[in-house]
Parts: structure tokens; C-alpha cells; sequence
């Protein structure tokens, strides 16, 4: 880092010393105090706003490390609960790389924490219709993603029979066990909300054992509750 520091304070206007040096401030401050302390008594800083400002910087258009650092202020939108400001960054990165599908899925994603599920929709069809989801390079569970996220979109819309479609396509398409959790819990509630009780305790039973076997405790937790309450 003192390296790079030396770097910044001879050519500023290389933006590779920016995005280095603001990644890593970030990173660091966001460690407990000893790791803090520790970390500064071998040189490396940990201002949080410094480093967003060096990250900005990084995202000029048409800097070399504009995509990098974009990609880097997005992570943070999400980690520190601004999950619509990382929408505006991956439209950015949409029309920068617009054969990317993971920036369709995640800005569909992020659309759906801003509570803004119609927009979710109209990405992830907008994404699905573009790209072939089954084209490598794949994330492991990929598609399912896609359904599972356009079909919670579609329950917040009130278009149940289309939800239920989608996340039973995602059930379909081999998902990680969390996802899986995610998926069987709003089956389970689709099923309740229709009159199924024997078929939302099936559901939401099947939901906490994946989601805990997925490491999901909030997912596991909430399903644990719906199905407690579930009459009897």
C-alpha cells in the first residue's frame, strides 16, 4: 500500500492507485478495532470515506477502472443498505457490458430489496429474453435464481399463478439449498394464501430443513414461524 500511496502522490491521475488504495481502506474499516489497530501499525489505513472517494474517482467514465470500481461501489451500496443506489451502478455497467447477464440478475435482485418489484420484473424478463441462461460461464444455481427472484417479484405484484410458475421452474433448474429454502417458503405461502394447508405445512417443513442445511438462519427462521403458525 506504500507503494501505492507513492504512486498516487506522483501521478494522480492514474486511477489504478485510487481503486487499489480505495479498495483496500474500505475493506479495512470495515474490521473490528483490533483489526483496525493492527492493521494501521503495518501502514495500512482504514478511512471509510476516503475510500469513497478514491473509488469514485476510480468509476470516471472512461478510465480504465471504471468497470472495476463500479462493480466495487455496488458491493458496498448493497453491504451498507442502499440497495437502490447500486441500481443506478449497474445500469452503468448494463451499458457498458451489455452481454454481462449476472448485471440483469443482479439489478433485478437489487431492484427487489429497494422494494420496487415491478422493476425487478421488467429486468429479470428483460435479462431472460436477452441471454441464454444456460451459456457458460454459469454460477452454480444460476437459473434458478432467475426464477426464484422474478417469482418473489411477481407475489409482491399479485400475480400468484405466474409466481407460483416461476418458482416451481425454479425448483426445476437444480438450486443451492438455500435458494431451494427461499423457493419452498413462498410456495408454502401461495398455498396458504389459496386454501392449502396441507400443502403450505409441506412446503414450509421442506423450506426450514433446506434453509437450514444452506446455512440461511433468517430464511429457516421464517419459515419456522409461518409454520407455527399455521392452523391446525
Amino acid at each position: 500500500m506504500a507503494a501505492m500511496g507513492r504512486a498516487r502522490e506522483r501521478d494522480a491521475s492514474r486511477h489504478e492507485s485510487a481503486l487499489v488504495l480505495g479498495m483496500s481502506q474500505y475493506t479495512v474499516s470495515t474490521m473490528s478495532w483490533p483489526v483496525r489497530a493492527l492493521a494501521k501499525l503495518n501502514g495500512l489505513a482504514s478511512n471509510r470515506e476516503a475510500a469513497l472517494t478514491l473509488l469514485a474517482e476510480a468509476s470516471t467514465p472512461g478510465s480504465e477502472t471504471e468497470t472495476d470500481a463500479l462493480l466495487l461501489l455496488m458491493i458496498v451500496d448493497n453491504r451498507e443498505g442502499r440497495p437502490a443506489d447500486s441500481i443506478e451502478r449497474l445500469s452503468h455497467l448494463q451499458r457498458l457490458h451489455s452481454g454481462n447477464r449476472l448485471l440483469w440478475l443482479n439489478r433485478g435482485a437489487a431492484a427487489m430489496a429497494s422494494q420496487r418489484p415491478q422493476e425487478a420484473d421488467l429486468t429479470l424478463s428483460d435479462g431472460m429474453a436477452r441471454h441464454d441462461l444456460e451459456a457458460p460461464p454459469a454460477v452454480l444455481g444460476e437459473r434458478a435464481l432467475w426464477f426464484a427472484h422474478r417469482g418473489s417479484a411477481r407475489i409482491q405484484l399479485h400475480r400468484d399463478r405466474e409466481a407460483a410458475a416461476d418458482l416451481e421452474r425454479g425448483l426445476l433448474s437444480e438450486p443451492r439449498d438455500w435458494v431451494r429454502g427461499r423457493i419452498l417458503a413462498k410456495l408454502g405461502l401461495l398455498a396458504l394464501a389459496a386454501g392449502d394447508r396441507a400443502a403450505a405445512r409441506r412446503q414450509l417443513t421442506a423450506a426450514v430443513e433446506y434453509s437450514d442445511r444452506g446455512g440461511d438462519r433468517a430464511a429457516a427462521k421464517d419459515a419456522k414461524r409461518a409454520l407455527d403458525g399455521l392452523p391446525h
